[in-house]
């Protein structure tokens, strides 16, 4: 096998295939930073305005998750094999870039302007044109993400709020990733009386919602959970000891077994 012809024209076409082709040009090889060009990965076909083909071997990533996406505002390819992320220039694909090896969904504003990426683990971002990075949702979730839709600015999505399978819609801008059901939460999640009295974190009295403060400091589904039965902040793991667990918008102690 030769090497691929070059090519000056950009991506026109593509097509996702089952393995690597046994014959035909080299496969050019993508990877995050360890190149394996002898490993099979998740292997795509593109054919450029001039008639030229070539296909393109990409390192995988850690979820099954895999497309590819024409970011026709940026002149990008955005190849995603099994979690890896790739912006892959039209014209130029050696100049790829690539933005971690962990996403598990994606979505484009209704502009096509921005790219939203949903994370394993939980992180929601979105990405310009040029690949910098608008806005972060760290710890979003607890786990799962599942992008549903964008429409008028607004971002819909399934999240997963605690470790117990337990989910609900959120709605955020895709401007700037603010969560516009932030108020409705405390009625969907916990009891209203059951809120914490101080934010350990900026001494804040009398936090607004039981879930969080205005500083970033959670008391729920995220790094803490509040207890009102001990009215204290504990811990995931201390939380689920004591089998106790946030369903339904109420407290429910689990029976022991």
């Amino acid at each position: 096998m030769g090497e691929p012809k070059a090519s000056t024209s950009q991506i026109i076409r593509w097509e996702i295939l089952p393995g690597l082709p046994g014959e035909g040009p080299v496969p050019k090889h993508f990877h995050l930073g360890h190149p394996t060009p002898w490993a099979e990965g998740f292997v795509v076909r593109f054919w450029n305005e001039d008639g030229i083909e070539w296909v393109g071997n990409f390192n995988k990533g850690v979820t099954p998750f895999g497309s590819v996406l024409d970011f026709s505002e940026a002149e990008i390819i955005v190849v995603i094999a099994s979690g890896a992320c790739y912006f892959v220039p039209k014209t130029e694909p050696e100049r790829y870039t690539t933005f971690g090896s962990g996403v598990k969904g994606a979505l484009f504003d209704e502009r096509r302007t921005l790219l939203i990426l949903a994370h394993a683990g939980g992180d929601l971002a979105a990405y310009d044109r040029t690949g910098a990075t608008v806005w972060k949702h760290e710890n979003l979730s607890a786990g799962g993400i599942r992008l549903k839709s964008c429409d008028g600015g607004i971002i819909t999505a399934e999240i997963e709020y605690d470790y117990e399978g337990q989910w609900r819609t959120a709605r955020l801008s895709a401007a700037d990733g603010t969560d516009l059901d932030r108020k409705s939460l405390l009625s969907e999640s916990v009891p209203t009386d059951h809120g914490p009295k101080r934010c350990p974190s900026c001494k804040l009295e009398n936090p607004p919602s039981a879930l969080y403060c205005d500083c970033g400091y959670e008391f729920v589904p995220g790094s803490k959970v509040y207890d009102p039965e001990s009215l204290r902040l504990a811990s995931r793991k201390d939380h689920l000891l004591r089998s106790t667990s946030f369903r339904r918008g109420r407290l429910v102690q689990s029976q022991a077994s």
